[in-house]
């Protein structure tokens, strides 16, 4: 039997592509079942992110984000996209990707887009494009973007995010157990071990 993990993240977050990578290296070749579950961080409507302006989250840029990203061999920089846009668009892409079984993919290019890249995950030809460079189709994917198919998919899983209690991002369900923020491989192995001896 698989082990389940959940993970809710956002693609302007740097600690969901932090630890993303550390998860990642930790489950390849596991018998594990991986379910990724939006969670903006921002949503339409409130302040956006601004790291150049917070100075709580210039703090984290310095003394948190820099260091674990270049322990990773990974060397974010603050994307130039500021302030930092919403990410409901992007997720609306990501409801399309998941039709296709192809969110991972498209989430991974996305956080590449964004970090990497300076691109404007907030524009909906970006998030087409994005999707596209998947293997997805970027002209339907456009479409139903324009025509907000997605939007009611966003209530769903707002709705699962607050019945799990989520408050951060990211955060990993496995199994009985809950991890939060920015978590080392040696804590992925640890409590991934343990809850598939428990499986």
């Amino acid at each position: 039997m698989s082990l389940k993990i959940k993970v809710y993240l956002d693609y302007i977050c740097p600690f969901c592509i932090i630890a993303m990578k550390s998860f990642c290296d930790v489950i390849k070749n596991k018998n594990i079942e991986v379910e990724l579950i939006p969670f903006e961080i921002c949503k339409v409507g409130e302040e956006k992110l601004n790291p150049l302006e917070d100075e709580d989250v210039a703090n984290l840029w310095r003394e948190e984000i820099f260091p674990a990203s270049k322990k990773l061999n990974m060397n974010l920089n603050i994307p130039t996209i500021i302030p930092h846009p919403y990410t409901n668009l992007a997720f609306q892409g990501f409801y399309f990707a998941k039709q296709y079984n192809k969110e991972k993919e498209y989430s991974k290019r996305v956080y590449i887009a964004f970090f990497y890249e300076n691109q404007d995950i907030e524009k909906v030809d970006v998030i087409a494009r994005l999707a596209g460079e998947v293997g997805l189709d970027k002209y339907q994917c456009l479409q139903k973007l324009e025509e907000g198919k997605y939007k009611e998919m966003q209530y769903y899983y707002i709705k699962e995010a607050e019945d799990d209690k989520i408050e951060i991002v990211p955060t990993f369900t496995i199994g009985d157990s809950r991890l939060e923020g920015l978590i080392s491989k040696e804590e992925f192995e640890k409590v991934i071990e343990n809850e598939i001896k428990k499986s």
